[in-house]
């Protein structure tokens, strides 16, 4: 699904490479001893490499040897133990998300902290998967505007910028929400199971 709304987004806020062989995929995440986000590996298979640019946020989600780059970052090891960086903003910040649901919100929800500011306190929760997040950040949700983690509620409204109350997100198609069952979308009843 991921994919599939990357491609349909298309140049230039969604900016792809050639996919990296899947031998280089299987040994990072066995150097790591984690398995990626099925999104964010579909993702990886289908670039090695991804700029997402939105009216108030962007993301580069990290390739192959980036991904290994980063999560060998002594600074990241030290300030975000067992979590994983698999992106920045361009902007002085990164991307994590926490395999071991060490945070206790989901073992793919996803992160942001300024590299300046490392630690959990000052981590802002982007969303339940990188499927939202990515969502999010097209539909104008200035992600820098979530709560710090630790400070309030994880579920505080986001900000987005022109033309859309600051209390609601972008509405998700069925398509997404039967993906991200999780994600705590303001705009929607929960869909019954």
């Amino acid at each position: 699904m991921l994919v599939s709304r990357l491609k349909a987004i298309g140049s230039p806020r969604v900016i792809s490479t050639s996919p990296p062989p899947e031998a280089k995929i299987v040994a990072l995440e066995r150097r790591f001893h984690v398995a990626l986000p099925a999104d964010f590996r579909a993702a990886l298979q289908w670039s090695n490499g991804i700029a997402i640019h939105g009216d108030a946020s962007k993301i580069q989600l990290y390739g192959v040897d980036d991904l290994e780059f980063a999560n060998l970052d002594e600074g990241f090891l030290e300030d975000l133990p067992d979590m994983f960086v698999f992106g920045d903003d361009g902007d002085g910040s990164i991307y994590f998300y926490d395999p071991q649901n060490k945070l206790n919100i989901g073992a793919y929800a996803v992160y942001m902290v300024k590299q300046s500011q490392l630690g959990f306190d000052q981590a802002r929760h982007c969303g339940d998967s990188v499927s939202v997040m990515v969502h999010d950040i097209v539909g104008g949700v200035r992600l820098s505007g979530f709560p710090a983690y630790k400070t309030e509620p994880p579920d505080a409204p986001a900000t987005i910028v022109p033309d859309a109350p600051a209390t609601e997100r972008p509405p998700m198609s069925d398509e997404e929400v039967d993906e991200n069952p999780t994600r705590r979308d303001s705009n929607r009843p929960p869909k019954a199971r």
